[in-house]
């Protein structure tokens, strides 16, 4: 399955690595390591196991969210031969108030 990654995720993980090497070099090598494991061995064996993203229902069922290290939200797009990542977000954010495109 392939694994794309949207301008708006790379966007924000970037913003999330710069914050967190501001306090600790290590947190954010853990941060991204822990990330990647994630997104290329967790998610793509059953991506449908994680929660619809209620924010982006579909009849499809689509878009999905996974909650990373209980703070953060982790949203993609299931498609038949590839995972879309579309946002990544502290679980702080006021999700009412965000819009996504795809």
């Amino acid at each position: 399955m392939q694994i794309i990654f949207k301008p708006r995720f790379v966007t924000e993980l970037n913003g999330t690595l710069t914050y967190i090497s501001e306090h600790s070099l290590y947190a954010r090598e853990k941060f991204l390591d822990d990330l990647m494991i994630l997104i290329s061995k967790k998610i793509p064996p059953q991506p449908f196991l994680y929660p619809e993203f209620s924010k982006m229902r579909t009849t499809a069922k689509v878009f999905r969210r996974a909650l990373f290290k209980k703070k953060w939200n982790v949203v993609y797009k299931v498609e038949p031969d590839r995972l879309l990542f579309i946002s990544i977000f502290h679980s702080s954010r006021n999700i009412a108030k965000m819009k996504f495109d795809y």
